[in-house]
């Protein structure tokens, strides 16, 4: 998870560490080593209106083609949640977000994944 709001959402960490391996990256750039370093498999990103996220999002995709994203923010432009799927990202939820549904988004794209 990559983003200030996710990061310190303590209700959403413990939902996912039920069933899932979680870890955190605060600073941006710290996004591809930490993918690297845990494999990732999916990686739920904060998104907003500056650009490196974009970028960042971009490089994800470059290299490691099969890691799945979920994407979050608050009131975004609907151009800006576009190119968030232009770069990858297979949803997105706006904050606040309903805990519920991105815990069922991640474990249906896990699922996806093992078949």
């Amino acid at each position: 998870m990559c983003g200030d709001s996710l990061v310190s959402d303590c209700t959403l960490q413990k939902e996912l560490q039920r069933v899932f391996s979680v870890s955190n990256c605060r600073p941006l750039a710290d996004l591809l080593p930490t993918a690297k370093e845990k494999r990732a498999a999916l990686v739920l990103l904060e998104i907003g209106a500056e650009g490196e996220v974009y970028q960042a999002l971009r490089k994800l995709r470059e290299k490691y083609a099969t890691v799945a994203v979920i994407s979050v923010g608050e009131y975004l432009a609907t151009e800006k949640v576009a190119e968030a799927f232009q770069y990858g990202a297979r949803d997105f939820f706006r904050i606040p977000y309903k805990t519920r549904l991105v815990v069922e988004r991640v474990t249906s794209l896990a699922r996806q994944k093992a078949n």
